[in-house]
């Protein structure tokens, strides 16, 4: 019995938080190719890609993402694209932010180091290259968190775009994302 009253008044002074959120900023290369239905094509890539993610915890494995996309050719001038991102990211063997369990005398805080994960999103550009052109499409990405402490974390992350435009145009992009992010 005593057992059973010290573990009941044990749960009832814990407290248990979870991240709920992220708010990450990102830069990289990107590449960008356009077909349309005369087999003409034309392709254009840089370093000068740019990104602003908001997440929210759904689910312990899964974060809701809106993100802001720029795209430069010259890394801030040339042709320029842009456009957003509503997606997930999955993430298949952590927990999709941090844990902390604290008591009147203790505290446990549970953070993988590594944090892999698949994104699947949809995702609009405008994209300012000969002429201005729209499109819209699936998209996946695979990338990884790295924990740097409580709040902090660094991301990498690879992006391919599958997008379809004003009449039978067809464009695919790929970028190659690092950047910093800070949990919530």
């Amino acid at each position: 019995m005593k057992l059973l009253l010290s573990a009941l008044v044990f749960l009832l002074s814990v407290s248990a938080t979870a991240s709920v959120g992220q708010l990450s900023v990102k830069g990289g290369s990107w590449s960008f190719e356009t077909e349309n239905v005369k087999s003409t094509s034309q392709s254009s890539s840089g370093i000068g890609a740019y990104s602003v993610e908001g997440a929210y915890k759904v689910a312990p494995k899964v974060l809701g993402v809106f993100g802001i996309n720029f795209l430069m050719s010259d890394i801030y001038t040339g042709s320029s694209g842009y456009g957003f991102d509503l997606g997930i990211k999955y993430f298949p063997v952590s927990d999709a932010g941090t844990i902390n369990i604290e008591s009147d005398s203790s505290s446990i805080f549970i953070q993988e180091k590594w944090r892999p994960y698949l994104g699947f999103f949809f995702r609009q550009r405008i994209f300012n290259l000969a002429l201005s052109s729209s499109y819209l499409g699936p998209g996946l990405s695979a990338g990884v968190d790295y924990a740097w402490n409580k709040e902090w974390f660094l991301n990498a992350e690879l992006r391919y775009d599958y997008l379809f435009g004003n009449g039978d145009a067809l464009a695919k992009q790929m970028n190659i994302l690092v950047g910093l992010g800070v949990e919530f």
